[in-house]
């Protein structure tokens, strides 16, 4: 079985239940109080999903006012619940840039909503001990974070429908320095500077996925990855050798810490399907190697950047599925972390080698397969997709340039679509412009299990002309298929 029948077998069953059919609870309380509260006289979100029952639908009352901004940390789904909002233009769910918005470890259905400014950091590396009698000790390593808005765990199955995810942003944890060497007076060796720990890596600055994630008529826009700060080594001892110092060497500068999935990071073993929707504005930026030191006249190198891969989407090594279907990717951008500064000295500095970009759209290690979509805005200097892209048999996709494996149509942002207005439009699309390749373009009105894709992200039907638009929006002009 593919995974979108196992999707739609796991909602029949769940909308099928007993316990769904009578258990519902209204959200009434805005605001994110501590405790158990009293649902279902008065009922925030955070104690809706603590008071539900497996298998229970939470809806909002109509006069709720918008944002439901948190203040407790993020919301836990750990037993199967489906959350209907009223519409993501309507009502927004905030973490206040304080913490992730949703974590995600059971069966859950969310949609009609906004989740909005989520941020999760990785925990700093502690320092190296300095060297009692000999070396130093090395820097810890930053700890990885990811899914700032949504995160998926191993055992969450979620399916987003209708759904804004904006404004989430993860950074890896900043990693430890190298402890000092040991010093020294007599004809003993002092202790060697100790090595800085590698900067905590980013996995998707808006959504993590772990398990399964079906985004579907969605957007994801304005996430961002950035990889930790690499630790700088530690300073070398001295110790007298007769009539001179002789100055033991420092350590080596820690790495910066990778950046993978702007918008959304696939893990190995995940399944990943979207449709429908729209990924844009979004990216990665490596961090930074650490710093070098001086140990005597004696200059160390700074480390090296971090890697940044996938602007928009990262896909990892050995996830179990990976579709991407009449959806519109576009604005993304990877940034290489910098090399750390040499110490400064007599001599000049010594940078570390920057890290390295890949994929400013999609970055693939397994295969994702594109249907009916189009990847567009290049990045100079960066392909659109890196890795494993590739085309469904026999469909029509359009890059704006020739990196997405069996892609057949290709044009530039400029020429296809309007730009994104993401101030006034909180479920944002990329309108087709009138005469656009992607007009029309679609080999079929079907997605990859064979479904009539009937609506696009806004519910328009499709097709509006002769056939079916790439991308997440079908154009609605008027007789649009009579100026074509």
């Amino acid at each position: 079985m593919n995974h979108n029948s196992v999707v739609a077998s796991l909602l029949l069953a769940a909308s099928s239940s007993p316990a769904l059919a009578g258990n519902t609870l209204t959200v009434n309380v805005a605001d994110d109080p501590a405790g158990a509260g009293t649902c279902p006289t008065a009922c925030s979100l955070r104690q809706a999903i603590t008071a539900a029952t497996s298998g229970a639908t939470l809806v909002f009352d109509p006069t709720l006012a918008s944002p439901i901004t948190l203040s407790q940390g993020a919301l836990l789904i750990n037993k199967a619940l489906t959350i209907q909002g009223p519409g993501a233009a309507n009502l927004t769910v905030s973490a206040n840039n304080a913490s992730q918005v949703f974590v995600v470890s059971a069966q859950a259905s969310i949609s009609g909503l906004t989740l909005a400014d989520g941020v999760i950091t990785g925990t700093a590396g502690s320092a190296g001990a300095g060297g009692n009698g000999g070396d130093g000790g090395n820097g810890g390593p930053g700890s990885t974070a990811g899914g700032a808005c949504v995160q998926v765990a191993t055992t969450g199955t979620l399916v987003l429908d209708h759904v804004a995810v904006r404004h989430c942003l993860a950074h890896g944890g900043a990693a430890g320095s190298g402890g000092t060497g040991s010093s020294t007076f007599n004809p003993n060796p002092a202790g060697a500077g100790g090595n800085g720990g590698a900067g905590g890596d980013a996995t998707g600055g808006a959504i993590l996925v772990y398990g399964s994630l079906s985004l579907l008529n969605s957007s994801v826009v304005d996430g961002e990855a950035y990889g930790g700060t690499g630790g700088a080594g530690g300073v070398g001892g001295v110790y007298l050798s007769g009539s001179s110092y002789v100055f033991a060497a420092s350590g080596v500068s820690g790495t910066g810490g990778a950046a993978s999935g702007g918008a959304v990071f696939a893990a190995a073993s995940a399944s990943l399907r979207i449709t429908n929707s729209t990924i844009a504005g979004s990216s990665g930026t490596g961090g930074t190697g650490g710093g070098g030191v001086t140990t005597g006249n004696n200059l160390s190198k700074g480390g090296t950047g971090g890697n940044a891969s996938g602007g928009l989407i990262r896909v990892d090594a050995a996830a179990t599925l990976a579709d991407l279907e009449f959806s519109t990717l576009a604005g993304g951008q990877v940034v290489a972390g910098s090399g750390g500064q040499g110490a400064s000295g007599t001599n000049p500095p010594f940078f570390g080698s920057p890290g390295t970009p890949y994929g400013n759209a999609i970055s693939a290690g397994s295969t994702i397969t594109a249907l009916s979509s189009a990847i567009v805005d290049v990045q100079s200097g960066v392909s659109l997709c890196d890795g494993q892209v590739a085309a469904a048999t026999s469909s029509v996709n359009l890059g704006e340039d020739n990196s997405c494996g069996g892609f057949t149509l290709h044009g530039t942002f400029a020429s296809l679509f309007h730009p994104l207005d993401v101030s006034t439009t909180p479920w944002p699309g990329y309108m087709p412009l009138y005469k656009s390749a992607v007009i029309d373009a679609a080999a079929t009105c079907l997605d990859l299990a064979s479904q009539t894709v009937s609506v696009d992200q806004h519910d328009t039907p499709r097709p509006q002309g002769a056939k079916c638009d790439l991308g997440a929006i079908e154009a609605d002009y008027i007789f649009v298929g009579g100026f074509e």
